[in-house]
């Protein structure tokens, strides 16, 4: 509430500071760490269409870019439509000022991260507070939350485990008013987590999540009479029904535009193959602080496995792995005992085994088909180990905890742990030869510590130790991520917005922008433009290019303009591939396509040779480290 109240987020919108007045320019905006330029997606991308959706006041449909984009789709922005009911993170900006919302949105995912892991782990160890919060928060300050910090990243897990504590409330209660209401309360959290929309991690949230139900169903169903236990099975399934029915509606609604996206070039019919994984990368979780710096960063290179920049490379810090052995001891003794299998225990790391087999073994094409993986990329899978982590944790301690004596004494707990650390510490010391400058000797051998000290603790039945410890090594690892960044005024109140808008308000005419910095300026400003990010292809602006290759524009993309500035050349209009999510207009600033498109004017920061006739100068936005010229076609 107070970060709100002052209009603090973890935005890197800061980067223009950077753009405009210079790397040396002093940033009063900017409270804490620095802006990331790899978080991209965040500042270029969703922070930039979150403004541009105030400037068109919510309307789902922003007929400023293009020939008008519905922003439910793809991208999450807040607007007006029954839906955004199932989005609440996304429901401050109808109520509060727009600044303050933007903070409030921020803090709002990672919070109800929080939420949903304390209250998913009070459940399973009830009284057990002060390891909820903290097992709760290891979840938030994990390396990949951290560097994928965004809607599309925490709400598959916030929401797989709020529909898990759910599910596990209305199996317990007797009351058919009460379950009935958890039956609504479920449908809803899973319509919530259909419209998600980014399926990779959904699909792979999804899986672990079902693991887990599974698990559960299968101990729960010794202790409850099979009629109570057939009625909540049909209350699930109505549940489902109900949320399914939402979707598509949802869908159907926006028909056409769904209908593009599914045939686009990019993202594309995605068919992933198993298999080829990257070992080391898999289980070096815990050398994640070394991402914080972009020297570092920057040698730990693996291309062929999507593994090129901070956030690709960011990971979990798995203690599942280690904890498999004292599983398989835990489950193994009581059926010496005779004791009840532990179903939960057994199908958790069952399916971590699967997992690691499906990253490691090729040609598993009918696994892959029946459990959706194959709509997985390897490096998204991530997400789901990490919260398979979370889940194994916290069923490990459960069932740890019931036993009435001590299972894993001293030197067992010590031994163990010590041929941990050589695990770690060899992942280390591979790393560094592997990638020279990524991390030394010393850091290998400090990094190896944690993770064999909090399986220590675990095994010795000290929770909170250990629960503090991972909570303590993923803060380390993550408290330089992102900025505390004041307000939204670098962009929305710059000069250079203010001039869009006091030209915008005038003249309603099309603009196309070169600069890639500035690619949503306009529209972000309310002015219509044909620059910007498409998250639905608009196909009818661009195949009206002579030779254009429908392959290059029928897709997810920034588009951005370069204007030719030689008079005595007269070329064709060009659409060019930029990279799996760009692509380029090159074209005649006095040709027939911007003339054809209503275009009124070109936001450049390269000035046009006033040879050019067709374009005038008409606003100069001068800044110390970079210039923008707004130019009016006639």
């Amino acid at each position: 509430m107070l970060l709100t109240a002052f209009k603090v987020s973890g935005s890197s919108i800061g980067i223009y500071s950077d753009i405009f007045y210079g790397s040396g320019h002093k940033d009063n905006n900017l409270l804490l760490n620095k802006p990331r330029p790899i978080r991209s997606d965040e500042w270029v991308w969703n922070s930039q269409m979150i403004m541009a959706q105030e400037a068109n006041h919510y309307e789902r449909v922003n007929p400023n870019l293009g020939h008008g984009q519905d922003m439910s789709l793809i991208i999450d922005v807040p607007y007006k439509d029954w839906s955004a009911i199932f989005r609440p993170q996304n429901l401050a900006f109808f109520i509060l000022p727009f600044q303050n919302a933007f903070a409030f949105k921020w803090w709002f995912l990672g919070y109800l991260l929080v939420l949903a892991g304390y209250f998913f782990v009070l459940y399973l160890l009830p009284k057990k507070r002060l390891l909820a919060a903290t097992i709760a928060l290891t979840l938030l300050f994990s390396p990949f939350v951290q560097w994928w910090y965004q809607y599309i990243t925490l709400a598959p897990i916030y929401y797989s485990l709020f529909s898990l504590l759910i599910f596990m409330h209305l199996l317990k209660t007797s009351d058919l008013r009460t379950k009935l209401l958890h039956g609504l309360a479920l449908a809803y959290l899973l319509t919530c987590f259909a419209l998600v929309l980014y399926p990779p991690f959904q699909v792979a949230s999804a899986l672990v999540a079902l693991v887990f139900a599974l698990g559960y169903l299968a101990n729960h169903f010794r202790a409850v009479d099979k009629k109570a236990f057939i009625k909540d099975l049909a209350i699930l399934g109505a549940s489902a029904v109900l949320g399914g029915l939402l979707v598509l509606a949802f869908i159907f609604s926006r028909a056409d535009s769904v209908k593009k996206i599914q045939n686009t070039a990019y993202p594309g019919k995605r068919i992933v193959n198993s298999g080829g994984y990257n070992f080391d990368h898999l289980f070096s979780g815990h050398l994640d602080f070394q991402l914080q710096f972009f020297s570092k960063a920057d040698k730990y290179q693996l291309p062929k496995q999507g593994l090129t920049n901070q956030s690709e490379d960011s990971n979990f810090v798995l203690i599942l792995p280690f904890l498999l052995l004292p599983s398989v001891y835990l489950i193994l003794r009581g059926h010496r005992a005779r004791e009840e299998l532990d179903w939960l225990l057994l199908l958790l790391n069952t399916a971590f085994i699967g997992l690691v087999i499906w990253l490691f073994i090729p040609h598993l094409t009918l696994i892959s088909k029946l459990t959706l993986l194959s709509k997985v990329p390897q490096n998204r899978l991530i997400i789901g180990l990490g919260l398979l982590n979370f889940l194994a944790l916290v069923a490990f301690i459960r069932c740890l905890s019931r036993q009435k004596i001590d299972i894993f004494t001293k030197w067992p707990a010590i031994i163990y742990s010590g041929f941990i650390f050589i695990v770690e510490l060899l992942l280390g010391l591979h790393a560094k030869h592997d990638f020279p400058g990524y991390i030394g000797t010393y850091r290998a051998i400090a990094f190896a510590l944690p993770v064999p000290v909090i399986v220590y603790f675990l095994l010795r039945r000290r929770y909170e130790w250990a629960a503090l410890g991972l909570l303590a090594f993923c803060l380390f690892m993550t408290i330089g991520v992102h900025p505390l960044y004041r307000g939204t005024n670098i962009i929305t109140d710059t000069p250079l917005s203010q001039d869009i808008r006091y030209i915008a308000a005038k003249d309603h005419g099309n603009w196309a922008v070169e600069d890639s910095y500035l690619e949503n300026f306009a529209f972000l400003n309310g002015a219509h433009s044909l620059s910007g990010i498409y998250t639905v292809p608009q196909l009818d602006i661009w195949d009206k290019v002579k030779g254009a290759d429908p392959d290059i524009y029928n897709r997810y993309a920034h588009v951005n303009f370069t204007f030719d500035r030689n008079p005595a050349a007269n070329i064709n209009t060009q659409i060019s591939l930029g990279g799996g999510d760009h692509f380029g207009v090159t074209t005649e600033p006095c040709g027939d396509f911007l003339k054809n498109n209503k275009v009124h004017f070109l936001l450049t920061s390269v000035p046009f040779n006033p040879s050019i006739g067709c374009v005038k100068l008409v606003e100069k936005v001068a800044y110390p480290a970079k210039t923008a010229y707004i130019y009016r076609l006639d």
